[in-house]
């Protein structure tokens, strides 16, 4: 609800990096950026995984956008004392700094935190624990807005919003899944919001059957990203392996 109506969030997201000149974008490459995402229809964006430049947040203030910001816990499951203690730090850090920004409705608190890539011990009631202790930093904060996680599926019921992962037809499973999965993931949550889907292609290419692939693709009723599930090689057939890359099937599926 925003001032009182209902509103359909419809939106993308932005990693704060340009062609050329990295993550030193200028404030004019910024602006051309956002206003071409108003341009097409945004009215939500969600800012991954890091804290990014207040120009932006600026901009979403102007130009009416929604924005989910979140810290760069992403991956990895859960460091030491010290990892722990700069997650906290860059979280008190971008609350303050940003508090002021009505255009920030979301603290994202994380991101695919059941992934356990780096650390030798993967303890899930820790990460529980810890997802608490942000999630309640984030309240003492600032009380007036939501917590949120991507992918995280044993800490949904910690968060006030929660986002799974859910890449029917590209990462798993074919696209007419898309509808059969998301209902399923809605209803486990009080608040789903679903920011992660789509493909990727190789610009120009096209396709008389982009659906070809999809023949040896099983479905299984998950349509989750697993390890190794980016790689081209190896593992069960997908669209992200097998298929055509074409921009063709991208835009017929999404």
């Amino acid at each position: 609800m925003l001032n009182g109506k209902r509103l359909l969030l419809r939106g993308t997201h932005r990693h704060e990096d340009h062609a050329g000149v990295a993550a030193a974008m200028t404030a004019d490459q910024m602006r051309e950026e956002m206003v071409a995402m108003k341009q097409m229809g945004v009215n939500f964006i969600r800012l991954g995984h890091y804290q990014q430049s207040r120009v932006i947040l600026d901009l979403c203030d102007s130009l009416g956008i929604l924005v989910w910001e979140e810290i760069p816990w992403c991956r990895g499951g859960l460091g030491g004392p010290v990892y722990q203690e700069q997650g906290k730090r860059m979280l008190r850090n971008m609350i303050r700094q940003h508090y002021n920004h009505p255009s920030v409705i979301i603290w994202g608190l994380g991101n695919e935190n059941d992934w356990p890539n780096d650390f030798p011990e993967f303890d899930q009631q820790k990460i529980r624990a810890y997802m608490k202790e942000l999630h309640d930093l984030s309240h003492q904060l600032d009380p007036t807005r939501k917590t949120a996680i991507r992918r995280c599926d044993f800490c949904k019921d910690i968060v006030d919003v929660y986002s799974p992962s859910i890449w029917a037809g590209w990462y798993r499973g074919i696209y007419t899944e898309y509808k059969e999965v998301s209902k399923a993931e809605f209803d486990k949550v009080d608040h789903f919001l679903h920011v992660e889907w789509g493909g990727d292609s190789h610009a120009g290419r096209h396709s008389e059957n982009p659906d070809k692939a999809l023949q040896n693709i099983k479905t299984t009723g998950t349509a989750d990203e697993r390890a190794g599930d980016a790689s081209l090689y190896g593992g069960a057939a997908r669209a992200s392996k097998d298929g055509d890359w074409s921009e063709t099937y991208i835009y017929a599926t999404w």
